[in-house]
């Protein structure tokens, strides 16, 4: 079942301080040619990613173990995550990074986005909306994109990706996203998923993905999850002649704080 983010979170300092690293993928450097090279653009196949037996091409999910907690400066997975794209075999919508936790307790993952360097179309403007190519303005009020991480526990973290992410960092701060949970002793998996769909043509890189070990607990910005549950052509384009069902998932919920979630259309 697909989902749609309605709710993001925010890129902020937290109080509580990363201590031990756990593992890190990539170096802190601003690129990604550490990682295996990745593109989403047409006819752009990586036979690295396409033979690698944890790609799932029917998917689109990149299943990878990390066998040793230590600091990885060239790790055999692919650069980012991107959306569907045609003529390219190897789109990675999703990664799954697992990884064996010796003590399990409370963690911080870390990871910086960067541009890819392309992108599927020139620029994302309403000229494309014609050619059945759903494309949002960045800061527009049409549906968004964004990056999803599913921590263990059921924690999630989201962040906004505009299609022109050069453009949007010029402007801004690095785009660095931070989340606390909890792992267990034994093995844990961390997902990362672009969700734009499959008619936008995105790809993100990253600069580095790490664990820390953390002194103390907080909890994450709440995330919500618009459910197209019944009535709905795409995950987010619904059939305006018939009833549709929309179901809303939240997670990150602070159980010692009253909350309120108002939807409107």
């Amino acid at each position: 079942m697909k989902s749609t983010l309605i709710g993001m979170c925010a890129l902020l300092a937290v109080a509580a301080t990363a201590g031990n690293l756990v593992w890190q993928l990539g170096s802190e450097d601003g690129k990604s040619g550490e990682f295996l090279a990745f593109s989403n653009a047409e006819f752009q196949d990586n036979p690295k990613i396409r033979e690698n037996p944890g790609f799932n091409r029917k998917t689109g999910v990149f299943s990878y173990q990390i066998e040793q907690n230590k600091q990885m400066p060239y790790p055999a997975i692919p650069a980012g995550v991107a959306g569907e794209n045609t003529g390219n075999n190897t789109i990675v919508r999703q990664q799954d990074l697992t990884w064996n936790d010796p003590a399990g307790g409370w963690r911080e993952f870390e990871l910086r986005i960067i541009p890819a360097g392309h992108r599927a179309f020139p620029k994302a403007d309403s000229s494309l909306a014609g050619s059945g190519v759903h494309l949002d303005r960045d800061d527009s009020d049409v549906p968004k994109a964004y990056l999803k991480i599913s921590l263990p526990g059921g924690r999630l973290g989201s962040v906004y990706l505009p299609y022109d992410l050069e453009s949007y960092l010029a402007k801004r701060e690095p785009m660095v996203l931070k989340l606390c949970f909890e792992a267990k002793k034994g093995e844990n998996t961390i997902s990362i998923r672009e969700g734009s769909g499959f008619t936008y043509g995105r790809c993100y890189h990253f600069d580095y993905l790490k664990l820390s070990e953390l002194d103390q607990p907080y909890f994450n910005p709440p995330v919500v999850e618009a459910l197209p549950e019944k009535g709905f052509l795409h995950q987010t384009i619904y059939e305006s002649r018939s009833s549709a069902c929309l179901g809303i998932k939240v997670a990150n919920l602070d159980p010692a704080r009253k909350s309120e979630l108002k939807v409107s259309f």
